[in-house]
């Protein structure tokens, strides 16, 4: 349904689905896929992941996936085809509370005329108690721009997961 509070025609519809086959005790592989629309554009989206549990708290998360993007009404926009991959490694310091590091990039487009960018982002994971979550991550993100200097930005970013 998309988020209710914007105007219909900005709105993003769409439908989305995962799957995970246990290929071990500690080890899964899954795919998912995404489709959603708006009166601007459409965007489909695959992708597989891989998750592997290693020793007492200790994982590791690599997904990859294709981004088709297209037009939905009369624009100057082409479709584009994008690749994106992310892996992100989890380490238990004690009960209930882990470091993380994340590596995600994005590639809009395959011929070199866009932007391409590159985020490492390290950060902690604290469940107080039960049905709380905090998050924090010191996101370092860059964006490389064809024929000009690359853009740095530094972003802090905190998450309350709060489960009913």
């Amino acid at each position: 349904m998309g988020n209710l509070s914007q105007d219909s025609a900005l709105r993003l519809r769409g439908l989305a689905a995962t799957g995970e086959k246990q290929l071990g005790e500690r080890s899964r592989l899954g795919a998912s896929a995404l489709y959603f629309w708006n009166d601007f554009r459409s965007r489909t989206q695959g992708s597989v992941h891989w998750r592997q549990g290693f020793g007492e708290g200790q994982s590791i998360l690599a997904e990859s996936g294709l981004i088709f993007e297209s037009p939905t009404s009369p624009s100057p926009l082409n479709s584009t085809t994008g690749l994106y991959a992310m892996t992100q490694g989890m380490q238990r310091l004690f009960r209930g509370f882990h470091l993380l590091a994340t590596v995600d990039g994005y590639v809009p487009k395959f011929d070199g005329t866009v932007s391409r960018f590159l985020r490492l982002a390290p950060g902690v994971q604290w469940f107080v108690f039960q049905r709380l979550e905090l998050r924090a991550d010191v996101q370092n993100a860059f964006t490389f721009v064809p024929g000009a200097d690359t853009i740095y930005s530094l972003n802090l970013l905190g998450q309350i997961h709060v489960t009913l």
